[in-house]
This record gives structure tokens, sequence and C-alpha cells, in this order.
């Protein structure tokens, strides 16, 4: 969590934001509460940020959640952080747009765990749909933060290249999908070989 809480911190910093309106979507994997969770307790601590959650789940919204979630965030803040997946942040966008909400008054920050994963849902404006025009303009209101590749796997013991060639030999994937690789299930297949490592070592004993 501490990148992750840089990563923000040093954002803020840069451009003097110091009242952040964080929204959190519960309907989405456990590493945005936590980042939202981490994020919000250090903006509550410091003297120098005015900081407000909302808590919502996305698989119950409707359009007219998404506006409540915006009259709020316009009463306290310009700075909305939202943690969630592509989709639900693309309907909030969307209302945005309608509100005049995207006119360079407001500003949204989204986090992309990882670039091009379909598992968070896509992050781009684009879907092929009616709302694509309006979208693609409310866009233009919306950074997306994210950890570079580098920081993510420079910690890891097994050279990135050796999972697509181990992919291939022993699985015979060959989809371009499968060589991109989670750092964070690397680290989990990490985590089982040395706790079987510490479980032989203690069978010799």
């Amino acid at each position: 969590m501490e990148n992750y809480l840089h990563l923000y911190l040093n954002l803020l910093r840069e451009y003097r934001w110091t009242s952040i309106f964080i929204a959190l979507d519960q309907n989405s994997l456990p590493l945005f509460p936590a980042v939202a969770d981490t994020l919000y307790g250090a903006l509550y601590a410091s003297s120098h940020f005015s900081v407000t959650k909302w808590t919502f789940n996305s698989a119950k919204m409707v359009s007219e959640d998404y506006q409540a979630i915006l009259e709020k965030f316009r009463r306290v803040s310009r700075i909305c952080l939202f943690l969630g997946h592509g989709e639900p942040l693309r309907q909030l966008l969307i209302q945005a747009q309608v509100r005049n909400m995207t006119n360079g008054e407001f500003v949204y920050i989204g986090l992309e765990i990882f670039r091009d994963s379909s598992a968070f849902g896509s992050y781009s404006w684009k879907y092929g749909d009616d709302d694509d025009k309006v979208t693609r303009q409310a866009y233009r209101s919306l950074l997306m933060l994210g950890m570079l590749e580098e920081e993510l796997t420079a910690s890891l013991d097994v050279p990135v290249n050796t999972w697509p060639c181990l992919s291939r030999e022993r699985y015979n994937l060959t989809d371009p999908y499968y060589h991109k690789v989670n750092p964070y299930l690397i680290g989990l297949y990490e985590s089982f070989m040395i706790f079987g490592m510490v479980r032989n070592f203690k069978q010799l004993d």
C-alpha cells in the first residue's frame, strides 16, 4: 500500500490539492478498498488536507445514485479520487457530463492496477455504445494513475520473461493475453514455493 499512498500524495502535493473526495466502490476487488482506507487514514491524519469518503455499491446503482455522489462531491471538493472498476467510473463521468461537472472545474482521478486487464473492466471511454460521444468529452477531466510495471516486478525473484516461456512450453498457451504477467499472482506463487521449502526443511529435521 505504501507505493500507492506515495503515488497519490505526490500528485496532490504537486498540484496543491487539499480538499479531497474519495469515492469507493464496494463492488470491486479488495485492493481498491485497501487503497481507499490507507489513503483516507493518511489524509485525515494530516493537517494539510480535508477529506471526505463516500462508499457505494455499483451493483445496486442507477443513474440517480451516481447523481447523488456527484452532488455530495460538488459540495465538499473539486478533486474526486475514484477507487473501483472501469465501468462504474464511466457511468459516474457520464452523469458528470450531464450535470456540467466536466467543464474543467472538477478533476476525477482513477486508479488502474494493471494495464489492459479485463479483471477490472475497461477504463477506456470507448465501449461502442450510444454513450461514447458523451464519455469521450467527459474523459477530458479524468486522470488515470498506475504503477510502472518495473516497480511492481522489481522485487520478484523469478525473471518476468520466464513466465510466458513456461506457459507456452508446459501448457501450450500462446495467446498474448497469457504473456501479461500479473506480479501479484507471481508473488502468491513464490509464497507457496517458500512455504514448501520451509515444510521440506522441517521434515528433514
